[in-house]
């Protein structure tokens, strides 16, 4: 597998590597259990305009493989402090994101932590996951303050997709419902389960 530009990768900020899914730069990768790192400039606000507070990315591993961090990109958008971005990893659910949580991990957001640059925040999760080929995943990034259109979290996109194991979705008015209406071709970026050469 070939590194992605490091215009969609930019290794500013490493929280918690785990062992097995090493710094995106840093050392060169034979394979991960599930990437998409084709950026083309696009974002998705956490909790910025969609009606609920959180989106997700589905993913179906490439291999069958134990994984216990992920690396996502994000960026801080005007002012946060004192606030956090908590991840849930959940089974696939007729399309949607499951309830149950596989495992979940947290970052905590501040004008130190996270720049207004992307940068690679490594998600490490409370208990390793064992994925299946079999099975399709949801990446669940919910944000713990108000909704706002200028201070929020971004996650790196791409607006054309480009994902074939997945899709991004944003939830709705109700807790745990999710659609994908306002991004219908977005694929949002992620890495996990990588094995160094």
């Amino acid at each position: 597998m070939t590194q992605g530009p490091s215009l969609f990768w930019l290794p500013l900020l490493t929280v918690g590597v785990a062992a097995g899914c090493a710094p995106f730069e840093d050392v060169p990768i034979t394979r991960c259990a599930a990437v998409f790192e084709s950026g083309n400039g696009t974002e998705v606000g956490i909790n910025q305009t969609f009606p609920g507070d959180e989106v997700a990315q589905s993913f179906t591993p490439s291999f069958n493989e134990t994984v216990s961090a992920i690396d996502i990109p994000l960026r801080r958008v005007g002012t946060l402090t004192g606030v956090g971005i908590n991840l849930r990893l959940v089974n696939d659910s007729g399309g949607n994101p499951a309830t149950a949580n596989l495992a979940t991990a947290a970052f905590a957001v501040s004008d130190v932590t996270l720049s207004t640059s992307f940068q690679v925040v490594t998600f490490t999760l409370d208990t390793p996951v064992a994925l299946l080929t079999t099975q399709t995943y949801w990446i669940r990034l919910e944000g713990d303050y108000g909704q706002s259109s200028t201070n929020y979290v971004a996650w790196r996109s791409n607006s054309g997709g480009g994902y074939a194991g997945g899709k991004a979705a944003y939830e709705t008015a109700v807790d745990d419902t999710f659609v994908s209406t306002l991004l219908p071709s977005h694929d949002l970026l992620f890495r996990m389960g990588c094995e160094e050469s």
